[in-house]
């Protein structure tokens, strides 16, 4: 059985990290290819393994399914273009014109997939919420992909990997907290 080429590419990008990013920087996608080829597939299969999770483990199974299903897809595509941006403004302000556009969201759509992989995981198996901790390996794919994509020296590469890290990580946190307080009856 072939996997499709997302999950292909995530398995990669966790156990063969520089070579993967070096097999990244010889390719080139579009922002919008890049969206719907990598990130729209782990956006639908997050928030429909979570949709799907949450209204077996509820009382109230299509409740729980719709609400999640909106909220979680909310979540994941603002946390992403929340991310994107942020992360394209913050090396800017650090590192000025040293940036391209395309490489930011190029670094920041692959390593969402750690973060990806471990919602899954959540969501099928509530109890592994301990393996959130996981997500600290952003902080390697990231350093893997600057060092291929950016060419950053090793001494300021901890400048640009820790604040990208922390957006990506926060990011889906504060759109799900945001859409949360706009439907406040909602309880999930």
């Amino acid at each position: 059985m072939k996997l499709p080429k997302f999950l292909h590419r995530a398995i990669q990008i966790v156990f063969h990290s520089k070579q993967e990013w070096n097999n990244i920087a010889q390719e080139y996608f579009s922002s919008r290819d890049l969206f719907m080829q990598y990130v729209l597939p782990w956006i639908i299969l997050c928030t429909s393994l979570s949709a799907l999770c949450s209204g077996i483990y509820s009382n109230h199974f299509w409740a729980h399914f719709f609400l999640t299903l909106l909220l979680g897809g909310i979540s994941y595509i603002g946390g992403y273009f929340l991310a994107c941006y942020l992360g394209f403004y913050l090396l800017n302000k650090l590192f000025p014109k040293a940036f391209n556009k395309q490489d930011t969201i190029t670094i920041i759509s692959y390593a969402f997939t750690i973060y990806w992989a471990l919602e899954c995981v959540v969501a099928i198996v509530p109890e592994f919420l301990f393996l959130r901790v996981l997500n600290f390996y952003i902080l390697y794919v990231l350093w893997e992909a600057d060092g291929v994509l950016m060419e950053i020296p090793k001494q300021k590469q901890g400048v640009v990997v820790l604040p990208l890290a922390v957006l990506i990580v926060v990011a889906v946190p504060i759109i799900r907290a945001l859409s949360t307080i706009l439907l406040p009856n909602v309880h999930l």
